[in-house]
């Protein structure tokens, strides 16, 4: 076999793997990506996040609604529901992250924030003062329950992110370990793909003779 020829069979067969891996590599990693927001989905740890957040924007509008009609037994009952929620949630969160160093700064936020927020809630809500346009008062308890609704979901809404930052981590590892044994043995099949053309031509340098 000519040496430009067996060259070319290298070369051809050297492509042809590394368009089978590349093609590999993408169909994995876009699995990946769907197990790991599958995963992330189903984490406990998010769900109680992401219920606080809907638990705390419900309660927020339900304790301005009870400012203004504080008689709505509809509306007490759903806000009663809503920190009732908040609290159970905050207290699964806790106990799953009490081990995670990593969180405990995110922790210390959401707990802080949580209990200025339900101050909050509870001076909106409980409030028995008739409220009118003028009123200082309910403008200033009012504007204090915005602020601590922003500031619980802020603190929520990081501690997502942090997790959402995590599983990723989690799933890069063994895509980036899978990569590496794949071209390990990429160069092994290329080494004894020469091997094989090379005892062909000696074959044949054989048999001409």
């Amino acid at each position: 076999m000519r040496p430009h020829t067996r060259a070319a069979l290298l070369a051809s067969i050297l492509i042809l793997l590394a368009i089978s891996v590349a093609i590999s590599l993408q169909k994995t990693v876009e699995q990946e990506r769907v197990w790991q927001a599958a995963r992330l989905e189903r984490s406990p740890q998010f769900l109680h996040s992401e219920r606080m957040q809907v638990a705390a924007a419900q309660a927020a509008l339900d304790a301005l609604a009870l400012a203004v009609a504080p008689s709505n037994l509809q509306l007490q009952a759903d806000y009663r529901s809503q920190r009732m929620q908040l609290r159970s949630d905050w207290m699964g969160m806790e106990h799953l992250a009490e081990r995670d160093p990593q969180r405990q700064g995110l922790l210390l936020e959401i707990r802080s924030s949580l209990a200025d927020f339900l101050l909050a809630l509870d001076q909106m809500a409980t409030s028995t003062a008739p409220v009118s346009a003028n009123d200082s008062t309910h403008r200033n308890d009012s504007a204090h329950l915005l602020l601590a609704l922003h500031r619980v979901e802020t603190a929520l809404s990081n501690d997502s992110g942090s997790l959402e930052q995590s599983a990723a981590r989690s799933a890069a590892q063994p895509t980036t370990a899978w990569f590496r044994s794949v071209w390990i043995s990429l160069v092994l099949l290329f080494l004894v793909c020469a091997a094989l053309v090379a005892a062909l031509e000696h074959t044949l340098r054989r048999n001409t003779r």
